[in-house]
């Protein structure tokens, strides 16, 4: 039997059952791809994560700020002679755990180690719901303007404080600790307290706006 006589064939079936089936099967396979498409999206749009950084994903630019240091004079004024000591291990024959130093000149502006790895979390994140573009560092004099973006800032560098006078409202607050000596960090709304014990010191993050603004920020 050829092509031709099998196509005649099957368009000619008499059986009703037959036919049923095969349009029961042409609608309802369409139909469950395009609704298991929907729950996909939908279940991924409603992650944690991706419920966070809404607003944040497929951004024009995404600025990440932190602490920027610089060194000092004893008046406080810029140093522009500053140096700076990397020590790492150097093992001698007669002392296999000697340490040396490695100098370095005008490498302003430098940034504390854990704020370092806050923002390597942040990419690492970002990287994670599929935003690897148009992200980066933010320097506090050159973009210190910039608010109608998405922003994360870490720790308390000016620039947190800068959007933090802008948002409302902010629960939390830093209360004397028991025994003092020391500042705890409460959110309105729970009993927790976060110690800010150094090493060890405690924090959290907020996804706030600005007053009358689409602009957002995470303050980590």
């Amino acid at each position: 039997m050829n092509l031709f006589d099998r196509v005649v064939e099957f368009l000619t079936i008499t059986d009703k059952l037959l036919w049923q089936n095969v349009f029961v099967s042409s609608v309802t396979i369409p139909v469950a791809i395009f609704l298991s498409r929907k729950l996909y999206k939908w279940l991924s749009a409603n992650r944690p994560g991706n419920l966070l950084l809404k607003g944040f994903r497929k951004a024009d630019e995404v600025l990440i700020f932190l602490s920027q240091f610089s060194g000092a004079t004893e008046t406080n004024q810029k140093n522009s002679r500053q140096k700076f000591i990397t020590p790492h291990p150097k093992p001698l024959p007669y002392d296999k755990n000697n340490i040396t130093y490695t100098v370095f000149h005008n490498i302003d502006i430098v940034w504390s180690e854990s704020d370092g790895k806050v923002a390597a979390d942040i990419f690492n994140v970002l990287g994670r719901v599929g935003e690897t573009n148009n992200v980066r560092m933010g320097e506090l004099i050159k973009d210190w303007d910039k608010r109608n973006i998405p922003i994360f800032t870490i720790g308390g560098n000016p620039k947190t404080h800068d959007l933090l006078n802008e948002c409302a409202p902010i629960n939390y607050r830093m209360t004397p600790s028991t025994p003092p000596g020391n500042l705890d960090l409460e959110i309105d709304g729970h009993v927790i307290k976060v110690d800010g014990m150094m090493p060890f010191d405690g924090g959290y993050y907020r996804k706030l706006f600005l007053r009358e603004r689409k602009c957002q920020f995470l303050f980590f």
